[in-house]
């Protein structure tokens, strides 16, 4: 799962992308788990609604870590879980896919959860 991620990285953010040039955010989840045999929801929202709840300390490597990119305290944005400490995610129309800190204080503030559905 994680090697998948990785080799998204760089790859330019399209709105409702879902590989396997470009990506949104949500899109890149269901791109690089469908890799893997794994299936799961289009949508970030949806995607929230399955696997298991996870706390933060104690995420592992494939987990999803969804957030509220616009304040509601709705899903609106979902990345998948690296390890140490990093996420990789399409971020905006602005960005590509990217490895980020989730322990910056922009990631504390917007987060909702994190998911298992492995």
């Amino acid at each position: 799962m994680v090697k998948k991620a990785h080799e998204q990285l760089g790859k330019p953010y399209v709105w409702g992308a879902e590989g396997s040039n470009s990506f949104d955010c949500s899109g890149l989840v269901h791109y690089v788990f469908g890799q893997n045999g794994i299936k799961t929801p289009r949508v970030s929202r949806d995607q929230y609604k399955v696997g298991k709840s996870v706390s933060k300390s104690n995420l592992q490597s494939g987990d999803l870590i969804f957030s509220s990119s616009d304040s509601s305290g709705r899903v609106t944005h979902v990345g998948i879980y690296v390890g140490d400490g990093k996420m990789i995610h399409a971020p905006n129309s602005k960005g590509v896919v990217k490895k980020v800190d989730v322990n910056t204080s922009y990631w504390k503030n917007t987060y909702v959860g994190a998911k298992r559905i492995l």
